[in-house]
């Protein structure tokens, strides 16, 4: 069994839930699950221990929006642009 953490960070202009499952000693790269809508980090749990047990790092946030990240103020705010600047600022403070 492996824990899952949860975790809240200042990614971008929100603060973005996610969960991360981590092995011990693993040197394959991270995996971040991104679902679409309507979905939540929970989407993936089932593929979540299955790749862990494969030695990934696996990161699912829930994405801009939904579950419990942030909902921007103005659904112009929900791009693709913005997304995108999201996973990219998730990468940085998981340190990918």
């Amino acid at each position: 069994m492996f824990n899952w953490d949860y975790r809240r960070r200042r990614v971008s202009d929100i603060e973005m839930h996610y969960v991360e499952c981590n092995p011990e000693n693993s040197d394959r790269p991270p995996i971040i699950l991104c679902h679409g809508f309507p979905g939540l980090w929970f989407s993936w749990h089932r593929q979540i221990p299955a790749l862990t047990a494969a030695g990934y790092r696996v990161i699912a946030p829930d994405m801009r929006g939904m579950g419990l990240t942030d909902i921007p103020n103005d659904y112009n705010d929900c791009s693709v642009d913005h997304i995108t600047s999201d996973l990219f600022g998730l990468m940085e403070v998981c340190e990918i």
